[in-house]
C-alpha cells in the first residue's frame, strides 16, 4: 500500500481547499460528504496529476483506487476518468488501464465515489495517477462556462 508515500503533483491544489496540506493524498483520512472537512484537496480547472516513485523499492501493484467528491451544486464534478500509468524510467510512461464514475455528472446531491482502476500485476517502479477535471460547467448546469472543481481526499495503492 502506499500510505504516507510521497508524491509529485503537476499541479497544485487550490489554496482554498488543502487538505492537511502536501502528503493529504495518502494519508489515510477519507473526506465526507462536506467538502470542507479538512480532508479534501481541490483543484480548480486542473486535472490531478500525481507521480510516485518507488524506484528504490518497487511495488506490486493490482488496485490503485482514487477518492472522490461530486457535488454538482458547488461545480464539484467526479473525474471523466482515471489514467493509471506506470515508467521503468520516470520519463515515459505507458497506460496501464483507466476507469469512469459510474455517477451521472447531472446527479444532484452529493455523492462519494472511489474510482477503482484494477491492473495486472506489476512491479512498479513509477506510478502516475490521473483525475481528469471535468473541464468546464456544462450548458445544462447554472454556471455554464465556468471551470469545474475536482475534489480528492485520497488515492490508494494495492
Amino acid at each position: 500500500n502506499a500510505i504516507n508515500s510521497p508524491y509529485q503533483l503537476a499541479a497544485k491544489y487550490n489554496k482554498s481547499y488543502t487538505g492537511n496540506g502536501d502528503g493529504t493524498l495518502t494519508d489515510g483520512f477519507r473526506g465526507s460528504t462536506d467538502f470542507r472537512d479538512g480532508n479534501w484537496q481541490g483543484f480548480f480547472g486542473d486535472t490531478l496529476v500525481a507521480d510516485f516513485n518507488f524506484s528504490k523499492n518497487p511495488k506490486e501493484i493490482k488496485l490503485v483506487k482514487v477518492g472522490c467528491l461530486q457535488y454538482n451544486n458547488s461545480w464539484i464534478f467526479l473525474p471523466p476518468k482515471v489514467i493509471v500509468e506506470y515508467s521503468e524510467d520516470g520519463q515515459k510512461y505507458e497506460e496501464l488501464g483507466c476507469a469512469r464514475p459510474s455517477i451521472s455528472p447531472k446527479q444532484r446531491g452529493r455523492h462519494l465515489q472511489t474510482i477503482s482502476v484494477a491492473i495486472m500485476q506489476k512491479k512498479i517502479k513509477y506510478l502516475r495517477v490521473k483525475a481528469q477535471n471535468f473541464g468546464i460547467c456544462p450548458h445544462w448546469h447554472e454556471a455554464a462556462g465556468s471551470k469545474a472543481w475536482l475534489f480528492v481526499d485520497e488515492i490508494l495503492v494495492e
